[in-house]
């Protein structure tokens, strides 16, 4: 009863469709694999075979391949991508182009970070997640900062890592079969890997609060709607679309050119979504009065009763679906897009790397609880019954509490370490 949409646990695999209890199963064992080996390697010594990259006429092409696994992202996977971002990104690589796409024939483009083993060696007072979220964040820093513009296909399961791999890049293409979520709350975390920069920043106000808090899914004409996504392609077209960019051909250096051939080459092969599918668009209004206007978390659980007192099924639904969430969650969430709409790239990421280390307790020296622990136990490890969150309602929650979240880690912990100077 907790899940009735498909969701996302650290974007990993987790999904309920209502009435597919099959299909829940299948896509919950994808979480069983190793979250956390590897994660604080260099990727240098041993071949990561679920990454596959190579360089042809100056386009680099990273291919995620790990299908089995819905190209579920682990610390080593984002190691072994930064290597290749990191590499292309200096001139003398002749890299003109990144292109980032899963493996043909899957069902997701990237289900996300993995969690389930983080979660387990960080409750026994382990340093797993301190290893994974480095690793992801690290990753993400350089996706940005790379002068070598990305094109990422969000052909299929798009959420969480996985969705922060493709929309900090430059060109983000969606698809008929994209399915879009960061629906982290179901699990007591939140929405990271530079959410916190570009939900606030989305075209339509409200949206982005919307995404974070429900974890709802989107779909591709979400996507463009919001301005996630710079294109609408058919998923049968992107191997034409791919042959393209890899004849681009572009004079090294001129990237000025370099963006307008491929720029070209997308419109070319782009479509118009169908708008009419966005809900997101239908219901902008309700959005605006129940999202964006309220100044609380509290505020918008008092519109969203309000408007579907009024008749509005969506709000009703989107307020059933808050209610299932961790309420420290929805309220940390809330401070930190606030916070984010008007911090740097860089800065979200670190504020975020604080986030991550005080929710999974990682000041605490031994055996650690929290939402976290109980929403991945009841999630990924029993995988029946219900969380119970601590505390259980939003009046209960310590807004002190949240905000001591946002302060430097405790215990001599590294802040995250990125290459350019942080204004926290």
């Amino acid at each position: 009863q907790a899940f009735t949409k498909l969701a996302s646990v650290r974007g990993g695999a987790l999904a309920m469709v209502k009435g597919e209890p099959k299909r829940l199963g299948v896509m919950l064992g994808h979480l069983g694999a190793s979250a956390c080996a590897g994660a604080g390697a260099t990727a240098q010594a041993d071949v990561c075979e679920d990454v596959v990259a190579d360089v042809a006429g100056g386009v680099g092409t990273i291919v995620l391949n790990r299908p089995k696994a819905l190209n579920a992202l682990s610390g080593r996977m984002c190691r072994e991508i930064e290597r290749h971002i990191r590499a292309w990104a200096s001139p003398s690589s002749g890299v003109r182009l990144a292109v980032v796409r899963a493996s043909a024939g899957g069902r997701a483009f990237s289900a996300g970070g993995d969690v389930k083993d983080c979660s387990l060696d960080g409750r026994a007072g382990g340093e797993g997640p301190d290893a994974q979220f480095r690793a992801e964040y690290e990753l993400m820093h350089w996706i940005r900062a790379s002068p070598v513009p990305q094109v990422a296909f969000m052909d299929g399961i798009t959420m969480g890592c996985g969705a922060g791999l493709a929309i900090n890049g430059s060109y983000r293409v969606a698809t008929e079969r994209t399915v879009f979520a960061m629906p982290e709350t179901s699990i007591g975390f939140f929405p990271d890997v530079g959410a916190n920069w570009w939900l606030p920043r989305v075209t339509q106000p409200g949206a982005g609060l919307y995404v974070a808090l429900t974890g709802n899914r989107l779909n591709a004409s979400d996507l463009v709607h919001l301005g996630l996504a710079t294109h609408f392609v058919a998923s049968a077209r992107l191997e034409a679309l791919e042959t393209s960019l890899r004849r681009l051909n572009s004079p090294q250096g001129a990237s000025e050119e370099l963006r307008d051939r491929v720029e070209l080459i997308l419109s070319e092969h782009a479509s118009e979504p169908d708008l009419a599918t966005s809900s997101l668009r239908a219901n902008a209004s309700v959005l605006q009065e129940c999202f964006a206007a309220p100044s609380d978390v509290g505020g918008i659980f008092r519109a969203l009763q309000q408007s579907a007192s009024a008749g509005s099924d969506w709000a009703a639904a989107a307020l059933g679906t808050l209610r299932q969430k961790s309420p420290t969650s929805l309220k940390l969430i809330h401070e930190a897009m606030v916070r984010g709409a008007t911090m740097s790239f860089d800065d979200v990421l670190r504020m975020e790397f604080r986030l991550a280390m005080a929710v999974f307790k990682m000041q605490v020296k031994g055996p650690r609880e929290g939402d976290v622990y109980e929403g991945t136990r009841v999630v990924l490890v029993d995988k029946k019954g219900a969380a119970q969150w601590r505390p259980a309602s939003l009046e209960e929650v310590d807004d002190a509490s949240v905000l001591a979240m946002f302060a430097p880690p405790q215990g001599g912990r590294r802040e995250l370490e990125l290459g350019v100077r942080s204004t926290l």
